[in-house]
Order: structure tokens, then C-alpha cells, then sequence
């Protein structure tokens, strides 16, 4: 699905969101042109075509996790307020 985001004097400003299942697959990008009339002259041009990556965030492991858990742990039973 592509959605006009601009249109300007010589040209209009396209952009299309591809879903992340797609991700390193190869695929055919086709555009189709309106049909010609010979008493209306159209030039259509194909300038620029760009992908702009999405930044991930990694998420922890959970053995990481885990493990800074049980650090926290063993440093409050160490340095944490006295039992009595």
C-alpha cells in the first residue's frame, strides 16, 4: 500500500511501509503507468527508490537477566539493611 505524502509543482512524493515477514526475501517491484492519451501528454519518471532501515532494539536474554537478578539479590543480602 503506498500513500501520497506530498505533492509538489513536478512531482508527487510517494512512500510505502513493506511488512517485516518480508524481510531478505526478493520480491518484484512493478509500477504501472496510467494509459496513454494522445491528446494529453504524460511524462511519468521514475527517480528514486530507497530503503530506510528500522532501528531494533535487542532485547536481553533472559539467562542475562537471570543472572544480574540473582547479582542484585546476593549484594542486598550482603550490604542490605541488618536482620535482627
Amino acid at each position: 500500500m503506498s500513500l501520497c505524502i506530498e505533492s509538489f509543482a513536478n512531482y508527487t512524493l510517494f512512500v510505502a511501509s513493506i511488512p517485516s515477514s518480508m524481510a531478505g526475501q526478493t520480491e518484484t517491484l512493478s509500477f504501472t503507468e496510467p494509459e496513454i492519451d494522445f491528446l494529453v501528454p504524460v511524462i511519468s519518471e521514475l527517480d528514486d527508490i530507497s530503503f530506510s532501515p528500522m532501528a531494533v532494539t535487542p532485547e536481553p536474554e533472559p539467562l542475562v537477566l537471570m543472572g544480574i537478578g540473582g547479582v542484585v539479590f546476593a549484594l542486598y543480602r550482603r550490604f542490605g539493611p541488618a536482620r535482627q
